[in-house]
């Protein structure tokens, strides 16, 4: 068969041989100069199938990201019955009930159901930060504030704090005097807190507990968590920059009152860290020690 296949190649005539040479050697020249084209009409085409992905990709993204803040939205300007559909917000009827069904025998709360306890139930808000944080950070209308531990900001060239300022700490030897004189009755409902509520909100609640208190409730991260919900006129913080008024008269009764980006914050919140990184004093052990 090899020895057929050779003599039909070897018996065509000389000028067939070199037309069809000719024409495959073209063919062949033309080849790389296509797949040169093709590889840049490749390229190009690529480039501009990967922008057009790329820009339908991110209008996928904001348009389901101002989905998901317009559910946002209905969620919580959607009508809810407060009588009978449950809801854990406070001034949820439902929810109210639950709350003061469960306190002060749980014992810690979050900032909503601290909430329940301070504007329905007749628990007084004691705040045990200290006059400096309180005065910088925020505080909460009609709060008790007793300092546990006095504190004072000195300047520290070598200090890790960015504005180089360490907290110098004196305990409050007249705390518990203090705390009888504000709260007389052994019976008082009292809400503690402190700024994240896992410090000196503690000592407070221990102390309180030892004097023969018996309605004692911490909050779960303390202020800075209730800030997070509620400003300083009470009224609550939305993710979508409006906050809610339950003060209003008429139309603006339960409504909200856009903030708008052009207005100053009125308060420190974006400042407040959720954990206080300071190393507080222990204010029972402080106290046995001698005071200069």
């Amino acid at each position: 068969m090899s020895q057929s296949m050779t003599c039909n190649f070897t018996a065509q005539p000389a000028v067939a041989r070199s037309a069809s040479s000719r024409r495959a050697s073209a063919q062949a020249s033309r080849v790389p100069q296509q797949l040169r084209a093709s590889k840049t009409a490749f390229v190009q085409k690529s480039a501009q199938g990967f922008n057009r992905s790329s820009l339908s990709v991110s209008a996928d993204i904001r348009a389901q990201q101002a989905s998901i803040a317009k559910g946002r939205l209905q969620y919580f300007d959607r009508p809810i019955d407060n009588s009978t559909e449950y809801f854990p917000q406070w001034p949820n009827k439902p929810f109210i009930a639950s709350v003061l069904d469960k306190f002060p025998e749980a014992g810690i709360a979050s900032a909503e159901e601290a909430r329940v306890l301070f504007s329905e139930a007749g628990y007084e808000f004691l705040d045990v930060r200290s006059e400096y944080e309180v005065e910088n950070d925020g505080r909460c209308p009609g709060a008790v504030e007793i300092e546990i531990i006095q504190t004072r900001r000195v300047f520290n060239s070598e200090s890790t704090a960015v504005d180089k300022k360490d907290t110098i700490q004196t305990i409050n030897r007249e705390f518990m005097d203090q705390l009888k004189a504000a709260f007389p009755s052994k019976d008082a409902k009292i809400i503690v807190a402190c700024s994240d509520g896992r410090n000196r909100a503690i000592q407070t609640l221990m102390a309180l507990d030892a004097e023969g208190y018996t309605n004692l409730v911490g909050i779960k991260g303390g202020f800075n968590a209730w800030f997070r919900l509620f400003d300083m006129k009470l009224n609550r913080r939305r993710e979508d920059g409006y906050q809610e008024d339950y003060g209003g008269m008429g139309e603006t009764a339960c409504g909200i009152h856009g903030t708008g980006a052009d207005f100053t914050r009125m308060d420190a919140l974006d400042k407040i860290p959720l954990q206080d990184q300071i190393e507080w004093q222990d204010w029972a052990e402080e106290m046995k020690k001698p005071a200069y």
